[in-house]
């Protein structure tokens, strides 16, 4: 096969590959009361840098880059501070809403999967509930969400918590490329090193 058959070839293989996309954030940078440009603050702020942690005491971010496709993750490491709760979006509308937020509460070994179609008191819905062991939510591992298909994963360290999946079989949040941001929200606690992104 000649150079230019290969080139074709190959770019035939490339065209039929999904393209994906990934963001990160490790927060090692100076104390601050903005996250930076990367990021478009909601309910008010609330989030700040501190000691190189992502710290909150009410407010949430969405990165400001869209994902490529429908299936995607928000991923972030559970800090010193475990009193409060982490949540973590995923298709998220450009506005901050509607969303999908994977939540736990690292002090009482609680998780939630709920939806939010908009931003007003009372529109949040659970989808998903239940408790694991307070010992395995420790300082250090990542929480993440996953978002395929019909299915929402929230996850510890890599492994699936169990029993908290969410099947929107009724297709009460519709993905689509207006719900591509990813993003975090905390409340009373801090976290490390995010990330997020296409899957």
């Amino acid at each position: 096969m000649g150079m230019a058959a290969r080139m074709a070839h190959l770019g035939a293989i490339n065209a039929g590959r999904q393209q994906t996309v990934s963001f990160a954030d490790n927060f090692n940078r100076a104390n601050s009361s903005s996250l930076g440009s990367n990021w478009a603050e909601y309910d008010g702020g609330g989030l700040s840098i501190s000691s190189n942690l992502l710290q909150g005491g009410s407010g949430s971010a969405l990165w400001e880059t869209d994902c490529l496709t429908d299936s995607q993750f928000s991923q972030a490491s559970i800090g010193p501070d475990r009193v409060g709760i982490i949540l973590l979006a995923v298709r998220a509308g450009t506005s901050g809403w509607p969303v999908v937020w994977g939540s736990v509460s690292p002090s009482t070994g609680q998780w939630w999967i709920y939806t939010d179609p908009s931003n007003a008191s009372g529109n949040t819905v659970t989808r998903a509930s239940g408790t694991t062991s307070t010992s395995a939510m420790a300082t250090g591992l990542p929480v993440r969400i996953e978002a395929i298909g019909s299915v929402y994963t929230l996850k510890l360290d890599g492994a699936p918590i169990p029993d908290a999946t969410w099947t929107d079989s009724g297709n009460v949040h519709v993905p689509g490329p207006t719900r591509r941001r990813v993003g975090i929200r905390l409340q009373d606690c801090n976290v490390d090193e995010w990330v997020g992104g296409d899957l």
